[in-house]
């Protein structure tokens, strides 16, 4: 058997890791310390790279393997906690093994050879072996993608596709309305466009359906929409509308309104003008529970759904210091909220954790265009 073994312990830990991780995609193996010794570990739901380690220990191949997860819901995926579920919560993260029934085994996750029936646009079986012997009712069209990968659609979770459009300049640009800072009344779905390019790009890669809205020159930039990305009339691709209500800090809103001399200039001025509109928003909102005779406002009324807990806010942050302003904020107003971009969450990520917000990291791969 030849093995070949590359040794990491001179390099930083994080170059460490990244090597460790990428030997793993590749099907290898990798060694890493434990509390007692040491152990070696593969990807979990790759079978030949479980082959693999069958093979380097010499150990029998029905002999069960333990796996290790990141967290609680890693582990509910894959297994039956039941009442084990408690006694993880107490003692995660930290040296506790268990040993519970799987729900299924890894590897076989995947269907090697299997079919898939589709009706009406939508999955509608998997089974495994052709569609002659699978038992799949959808046989009007049958395709052969003997060889090929088939999973499911990518989401891509924050973007500006159709609303920032291709190559069209200022006529195909109605990401920010950049001469009012509050603008909670603003419908993305109002500005798409679903013939721009970047849709068809994005399907071709394999995104079907994604988080599109307003940019971050604005405190408040408006409403966002979930929608599926293959089609021509946006009404019809729309799978939920208003899907979260954006909101920005630093840079971008300091940049857009700082050169018009006007307010925010500051991150002060930022945290304090989504403060005081948050606070009317709640006043307004108990004012309408609390009268039945109560003339809508238009432009509060956007607000009811973020407040009722059904959408979140979508927090453009970057900086550190950003991060905490907005998590600050959303806590004092009892509001849901994801981190989009969060930088720098990485460097505070135990202190961050304890928050309970999530986070959408990205874009990886950018130009350097600004200062965050």
């Amino acid at each position: 058997m030849n093995i070949e073994v590359f040794v990491t312990r001179d390099l930083p830990m994080e170059p460490q890791v990244f090597l460790a991780a990428q030997a793993l995609l590749n099907g290898q193996a990798v060694i890493f310390p434990t509390e007692t010794v040491y152990g070696i570990g593969v990807d979990a739901i790759d079978d030949a790279a479980i082959d693999h380690l069958i093979s380097i220990k010499r150990r029998p191949d029905n002999k069960p393997f333990p796996v290790m997860v990141r967290d609680l819901a890693m582990a509910e995926s894959l297994v039956d906690l039941g009442a084990a579920r408690e006694i993880a919560k107490d003692y995660w993260p930290g040296p506790l093994t268990l040993v519970l029934p799987a729900k299924t085994r890894l590897a076989d996750a995947c269907i090697q050879n299997g079919t898939i029936g589709i009706q009406n646009g939508k999955i509608a079986e998997i089974k495994e072996g052709s569609i002659h012997n699978a038992g799949c009712n959808c046989q009007k069209n049958i395709i052969n993608v003997d060889g090929a990968w088939v999973m499911p659609g990518l989401i891509e979770a924050h973007c500006h596709v159709g609303i920032s459009e291709e190559k069209k300049g200022m006529e195909g640009d109605d990401c920010n309305e950049n001469v009012n800072p509050i603008t909670p009344y603003l419908r993305a779905i109002d500005a798409i466009n679903t013939m721009d390019a970047g849709f068809s790009d994005a399907v071709r890669a394999g995104i079907t359906s994604a988080m599109i809205g307003p940019g971050s020159s604005n405190v408040v930039g408006g409403q966002f929409a979930f929608l599926k990305l293959f089609g021509r009339c946006i009404d019809d691709l729309i799978v939920r509308a208003p899907a979260a209500m954006k909101v920005a800090f630093g840079e971008n809103p300091k940049v857009n309104y700082s050169g018009m001399g006007k307010s925010p200039s500051t991150r002060m001025a930022i945290a304090g003008m989504l403060r005081e509109e948050l606070f009317h928003a709640r006043e307004y909102l108990k004012k309408k529970k609390e009268n039945k005779n109560f003339e809508p406002d238009f432009r509060m009324e956007p607000w009811e759904a973020v407040f009722s807990g059904e959408i979140p806010m979508k927090a453009h942050v970057h900086r550190v210091d950003d991060i905490f302003t907005a998590v600050r904020i959303a806590k004092e107003f009892g509001l849901r909220m994801t981190l989009d971009h969060c930088s720098e969450g990485h460097l505070v990520a135990d202190r961050l954790a304890q928050e309970g917000f999530p986070a959408i990291v990205g874009p990886d791969l950018s130009s350097r265009s600004k200062i965050e």
